[in-house]
Protein backbone atom coordinates (compact mmCIF):
# COMPACT_ATOMS: atom_id res chain seq x y z
CA UNK A 1 0.00 0.00 0.00
CA UNK A 2 3.26 2.03 -0.25
CA UNK A 3 2.19 3.38 -3.55
CA UNK A 4 -1.23 4.92 -2.08
CA UNK A 5 -1.59 8.62 -1.65
CA UNK A 6 -2.29 9.57 1.63
CA UNK A 7 -4.55 12.61 3.07
CA UNK A 8 -4.14 15.48 5.49
CA UNK A 9 -4.97 13.55 8.62
CA UNK A 10 -2.64 11.05 8.00
CA UNK A 11 0.34 13.56 7.35
CA UNK A 12 -1.37 15.05 10.76
CA UNK A 13 -1.13 11.45 12.53
CA UNK A 14 2.72 10.69 11.53
CA UNK A 15 3.71 14.28 12.66
CA UNK A 16 2.18 13.90 16.11
CA UNK A 17 3.67 10.86 16.14
CA UNK A 18 7.38 12.19 15.17
CA UNK A 19 6.88 14.88 17.70
CA UNK A 20 5.93 11.99 20.34
CA UNK A 21 9.35 10.71 19.66
CA UNK A 22 10.58 13.98 19.81
CA UNK A 23 9.86 14.34 23.48
CA UNK A 24 10.61 10.64 23.98
CA UNK A 25 14.28 11.56 23.15
CA UNK A 26 14.66 10.00 20.38
CA UNK A 27 14.97 12.83 18.13
CA UNK A 28 17.18 16.30 18.44
CA UNK A 29 16.00 19.61 17.66
CA UNK A 30 17.50 19.56 14.27
CA UNK A 31 16.12 16.16 13.10
CA UNK A 32 12.83 16.96 13.88
CA UNK A 33 11.61 20.18 11.75
CA UNK A 34 13.43 18.20 9.01
CA UNK A 35 11.45 15.47 8.93
CA UNK A 36 7.93 17.45 9.97
CA UNK A 37 8.64 19.54 6.70
CA UNK A 38 9.03 16.28 5.04
CA UNK A 39 5.86 14.60 6.88
CA UNK A 40 3.67 17.50 5.55
CA UNK A 41 5.17 17.33 1.80
CA UNK A 42 4.33 13.18 1.31
CA UNK A 43 2.41 12.19 -1.09
CA UNK A 44 2.11 8.43 -0.59
CA UNK A 45 2.16 6.27 2.39
CA UNK A 46 6.09 5.32 1.54
CA UNK A 47 7.15 8.64 2.16
CA UNK A 48 5.62 8.61 5.61
CA UNK A 49 6.59 5.38 6.35
CA UNK A 50 10.60 6.32 5.02
CA UNK A 51 10.52 9.21 8.05
CA UNK A 52 8.89 6.76 10.60
CA UNK A 53 11.35 3.31 9.24
CA UNK A 54 13.68 4.04 12.20
CA UNK A 55 11.44 4.53 14.93
CA UNK A 56 9.76 1.48 17.28
CA UNK A 57 5.71 1.68 17.41
CA UNK A 58 4.57 3.54 20.03
CA UNK A 59 1.78 1.64 21.88
CA UNK A 60 -1.42 3.74 21.19
CA UNK A 61 -0.39 5.54 18.34
CA UNK A 62 0.06 3.34 15.51
CA UNK A 63 0.98 4.72 11.73
CA UNK A 64 -1.11 2.99 9.82
CA UNK A 65 -5.13 3.22 9.79
CA UNK A 66 -6.65 0.39 11.73
CA UNK A 67 -7.70 -2.10 10.09
CA UNK A 68 -11.73 -2.66 9.90
CA UNK A 69 -13.17 -6.30 10.32
CA UNK A 70 -15.22 -6.94 6.72
CA UNK A 71 -19.03 -6.73 7.85
CA UNK A 72 -20.61 -9.85 8.62
CA UNK A 73 -23.12 -11.96 6.73
CA UNK A 74 -26.66 -11.86 8.07
CA UNK A 75 -27.01 -15.47 9.72
CA UNK A 76 -29.07 -17.93 7.20
CA UNK A 77 -32.33 -18.24 7.92
CA UNK A 78 -33.89 -21.20 6.08
CA UNK A 79 -36.86 -21.03 3.78
CA UNK A 80 -40.39 -21.94 5.81
CA UNK A 81 -41.59 -25.35 5.81
CA UNK A 82 -44.87 -26.25 3.76
CA UNK A 83 -47.62 -27.62 6.40
CA UNK A 84 -47.80 -31.36 7.26
CA UNK A 85 -49.84 -32.72 4.01
CA UNK A 86 -49.34 -29.91 1.58
CA UNK A 87 -46.91 -29.36 -0.62
CA UNK A 88 -45.66 -25.91 -2.19
CA UNK A 89 -46.44 -25.65 -5.55
CA UNK A 90 -44.28 -23.55 -8.13
CA UNK A 91 -45.91 -20.33 -10.05
CA UNK A 92 -46.64 -21.56 -13.75
CA UNK A 93 -45.06 -19.80 -16.26
CA UNK A 94 -46.48 -16.70 -17.57
CA UNK A 95 -48.36 -17.31 -21.03
CA UNK A 96 -49.87 -14.60 -23.14
CA UNK A 97 -53.90 -15.16 -23.59
CA UNK A 98 -55.00 -17.12 -26.95
CA UNK A 99 -55.05 -15.43 -30.07
CA UNK A 100 -53.06 -13.02 -32.41
CA UNK A 101 -50.66 -10.92 -30.27
CA UNK A 102 -49.79 -7.30 -31.14
CA UNK A 103 -46.39 -6.35 -32.36
CA UNK A 104 -44.20 -2.86 -33.36
CA UNK A 105 -43.30 -3.19 -37.18
CA UNK A 106 -43.01 0.64 -37.66
CA UNK A 107 -44.84 3.14 -38.71
CA UNK A 108 -47.27 2.13 -41.34
CA UNK A 109 -45.87 1.82 -45.51
CA UNK A 110 -46.05 5.24 -47.00
CA UNK A 111 -46.59 7.30 -43.90
CA UNK A 112 -44.92 10.77 -43.55
CA UNK A 113 -42.29 10.48 -41.15
CA UNK A 114 -41.35 14.45 -39.78
CA UNK A 115 -38.14 15.75 -40.24
CA UNK A 116 -36.42 17.61 -36.98
CA UNK A 117 -34.33 19.42 -39.08
CA UNK A 118 -36.93 20.62 -41.40
CA UNK A 119 -37.38 23.87 -38.59
CA UNK A 120 -34.07 25.29 -40.22
CA UNK A 121 -35.33 25.14 -43.99
CA UNK A 122 -36.68 28.67 -43.86
CA UNK A 123 -33.86 29.97 -42.01
CA UNK A 124 -30.88 28.53 -44.66
CA UNK A 125 -33.25 29.32 -47.80
CA UNK A 126 -33.36 32.89 -46.97
CA UNK A 127 -29.79 33.43 -46.09
CA UNK A 128 -29.05 32.08 -49.52
CA UNK A 129 -30.96 34.18 -50.98
CA UNK A 130 -29.92 37.01 -49.49
CA UNK A 131 -26.26 36.33 -49.99
CA UNK A 132 -26.77 37.55 -53.67
CA UNK A 133 -27.46 40.73 -52.55
CA UNK A 134 -24.74 41.22 -49.73
CA UNK A 135 -22.01 39.89 -51.21
CA UNK A 136 -22.25 36.76 -49.71
CA UNK A 137 -21.96 38.00 -45.98
CA UNK A 138 -25.40 36.41 -45.44
CA UNK A 139 -24.11 32.39 -46.26
CA UNK A 140 -22.06 32.83 -43.52
CA UNK A 141 -25.78 32.31 -42.04
CA UNK A 142 -26.92 29.39 -44.23
CA UNK A 143 -23.75 27.56 -43.30
CA UNK A 144 -24.62 28.35 -39.36
CA UNK A 145 -28.57 27.79 -39.85
CA UNK A 146 -27.75 24.03 -41.88
CA UNK A 147 -25.21 22.84 -39.20
CA UNK A 148 -28.69 23.30 -36.95
CA UNK A 149 -30.41 21.91 -39.06
CA UNK A 150 -27.97 18.26 -39.10
CA UNK A 151 -27.40 18.97 -35.39
CA UNK A 152 -31.64 19.03 -34.66
CA UNK A 153 -31.57 15.66 -36.88
CA UNK A 154 -28.80 13.63 -34.85
CA UNK A 155 -30.82 14.53 -31.53
CA UNK A 156 -33.93 13.85 -32.30
CA UNK A 157 -37.56 15.43 -32.81
CA UNK A 158 -37.10 17.02 -29.28
CA UNK A 159 -33.34 17.84 -29.05
CA UNK A 160 -32.86 21.46 -27.70
CA UNK A 161 -32.27 23.19 -31.51
CA UNK A 162 -35.47 22.03 -33.14
CA UNK A 163 -38.16 23.38 -31.61
CA UNK A 164 -40.75 25.79 -32.96
CA UNK A 165 -39.53 29.05 -31.16
CA UNK A 166 -36.19 28.49 -32.29
CA UNK A 167 -37.34 28.07 -35.60
CA UNK A 168 -39.10 31.27 -35.81
CA UNK A 169 -36.37 32.74 -34.18
CA UNK A 170 -33.89 31.96 -37.09
CA UNK A 171 -35.61 32.79 -39.39
CA UNK A 172 -36.31 36.32 -38.74
CA UNK A 173 -33.28 37.01 -37.57
CA UNK A 174 -31.81 35.56 -40.62
CA UNK A 175 -34.34 38.18 -42.56
CA UNK A 176 -33.33 41.31 -39.96
CA UNK A 177 -29.99 40.79 -40.74
CA UNK A 178 -29.81 40.48 -44.20
CA UNK A 179 -32.57 43.54 -44.74
CA UNK A 180 -30.21 45.43 -42.68
CA UNK A 181 -26.83 44.61 -44.59
CA UNK A 182 -28.84 45.15 -47.66
CA UNK A 183 -29.56 48.47 -46.89
CA UNK A 184 -26.54 49.85 -45.74
CA UNK A 185 -25.09 48.21 -48.84
CA UNK A 186 -27.68 50.42 -50.42
CA UNK A 187 -27.80 53.15 -48.56
CA UNK A 188 -24.73 54.15 -46.71
CA UNK A 189 -24.40 53.96 -42.88
CA UNK A 190 -25.38 57.73 -42.99
CA UNK A 191 -28.78 56.64 -44.78
CA UNK A 192 -27.57 58.54 -48.56
CA UNK A 193 -28.31 56.30 -51.59
CA UNK A 194 -24.99 55.14 -53.20
CA UNK A 195 -24.35 55.37 -56.77
CA UNK A 196 -21.14 54.28 -56.89
CA UNK A 197 -19.30 53.11 -59.99
CA UNK A 198 -22.00 55.01 -61.97
CA UNK A 199 -20.09 58.23 -63.63
CA UNK A 200 -21.60 61.71 -62.85
CA UNK A 201 -21.54 64.85 -64.77
CA UNK A 202 -19.27 67.43 -65.08
CA UNK A 203 -20.53 71.24 -64.24
CA UNK A 204 -19.07 74.37 -65.01
CA UNK A 205 -20.17 77.67 -63.35
CA UNK A 206 -19.04 80.72 -64.69
CA UNK A 207 -19.19 84.31 -64.38
CA UNK A 208 -17.26 86.64 -66.98
CA UNK A 209 -17.02 90.36 -68.23
CA UNK A 210 -15.51 91.94 -71.11
CA UNK A 211 -14.04 94.53 -68.80
CA UNK A 212 -10.76 92.82 -67.67
CA UNK A 213 -10.97 94.54 -63.92
CA UNK A 214 -14.48 94.00 -63.17
CA UNK A 215 -15.15 92.70 -59.84
CA UNK A 216 -18.46 90.84 -58.86
CA UNK A 217 -19.67 92.80 -55.84
CA UNK A 218 -22.11 90.08 -55.19
CA UNK A 219 -22.05 86.07 -56.47
CA UNK A 220 -23.32 82.68 -55.57
CA UNK A 221 -23.74 79.34 -57.43
CA UNK A 222 -26.22 76.54 -56.54
CA UNK A 223 -25.08 72.78 -57.68
CA UNK A 224 -27.63 70.46 -55.90
CA UNK A 225 -27.08 71.19 -51.77
CA UNK A 226 -23.83 72.71 -53.03
CA UNK A 227 -23.78 76.28 -52.21
CA UNK A 228 -21.17 79.07 -52.42
CA UNK A 229 -21.65 82.38 -51.91
CA UNK A 230 -18.98 85.73 -51.92
CA UNK A 231 -18.53 89.45 -52.54
CA UNK A 232 -15.90 91.44 -54.67
CA UNK A 233 -14.98 88.45 -56.50
CA UNK A 234 -12.51 89.50 -59.38
CA UNK A 235 -13.47 88.13 -62.48
CA UNK A 236 -13.64 85.67 -64.48
CA UNK A 237 -14.76 83.53 -62.10
CA UNK A 238 -15.05 79.48 -62.71
CA UNK A 239 -16.75 76.87 -60.49
CA UNK A 240 -16.13 72.98 -61.66
CA UNK A 241 -17.98 70.51 -59.78
CA UNK A 242 -17.41 66.67 -61.15
CA UNK A 243 -19.54 63.45 -60.27
CA UNK A 244 -23.01 65.45 -60.18
CA UNK A 245 -25.43 63.00 -60.05
CA UNK A 246 -28.41 65.32 -60.47
CA UNK A 247 -29.00 68.14 -63.05
CA UNK A 248 -31.46 69.70 -60.79
CA UNK A 249 -31.46 73.29 -59.54
CA UNK A 250 -28.41 74.40 -60.77
CA UNK A 251 -27.93 78.21 -60.82
CA UNK A 252 -25.12 81.21 -60.90
CA UNK A 253 -26.47 85.01 -60.08
CA UNK A 254 -23.83 87.88 -60.54
CA UNK A 255 -24.23 91.71 -59.28
CA UNK A 256 -21.94 94.23 -60.47
CA UNK A 257 -21.85 97.82 -59.07
CA UNK A 258 -25.13 99.27 -56.97
CA UNK A 259 -28.41 100.06 -57.80
CA UNK A 260 -27.93 103.70 -58.11
CA UNK A 261 -24.89 103.18 -60.05
CA UNK A 262 -25.15 103.93 -64.08
CA UNK A 263 -21.75 102.72 -65.33
CA UNK A 264 -21.89 99.23 -64.14
CA UNK A 265 -19.86 96.72 -66.45
CA UNK A 266 -21.38 93.89 -68.30
CA UNK A 267 -20.84 90.42 -66.90
CA UNK A 268 -22.18 86.99 -68.30
CA UNK A 269 -23.82 83.99 -66.42
CA UNK A 270 -22.94 80.62 -67.87
CA UNK A 271 -23.68 76.99 -67.06
CA UNK A 272 -21.60 74.24 -68.89
CA UNK A 273 -22.88 70.39 -68.35
CA UNK A 274 -20.01 68.07 -69.98
CA UNK A 275 -18.54 70.61 -71.77
CA UNK A 276 -21.70 71.89 -73.81
CA UNK A 277 -23.27 74.99 -72.59
CA UNK A 278 -26.74 74.99 -71.42
CA UNK A 279 -27.62 78.25 -69.78
CA UNK A 280 -26.43 81.59 -70.26
CA UNK A 281 -27.59 84.82 -68.82
CA UNK A 282 -25.76 88.34 -69.61
CA UNK A 283 -26.25 92.19 -67.84
CA UNK A 284 -27.11 94.65 -70.35
CA UNK A 285 -24.71 96.75 -68.39
CA UNK A 286 -24.94 100.51 -66.92
CA UNK A 287 -28.06 100.76 -64.96
CA UNK A 288 -28.68 96.72 -65.77
CA UNK A 289 -26.43 95.36 -62.92
CA UNK A 290 -27.04 91.57 -62.31
CA UNK A 291 -27.06 88.23 -64.30
CA UNK A 292 -28.94 84.96 -63.38
CA UNK A 293 -28.72 81.19 -65.44
CA UNK A 294 -30.42 78.39 -64.13
CA UNK A 295 -31.08 75.29 -65.34
CA UNK A 296 -32.94 71.87 -64.44
CA UNK A 297 -32.74 68.15 -65.66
Amino acid sequence: MYHIRVSEAERDRACAILREHYALGRLDEKELPTRLAAAQLAVTWGDLHALLADLPDIPGMSFFPPVQDPPQAPPFVPPPQAPPGHAWQPHPPFSAPPGPQPSWTGPPAGAAVPDPGRAYDGAVKVSLVLGLFTCGLTWLLAIAFAYMRQHARTQGPYGPLATQASKWIATVFAAAFGLVVVAIGLFGPDGKARDDGVPGHVVELSITSPDGHAVADEMSTWVGEDQSSGNGVPLPYRKVVQGVRSLDGLSVRARSGTNDQTDSPVVKCSITVDGRVVATSTSAGGSDHECHASYSD
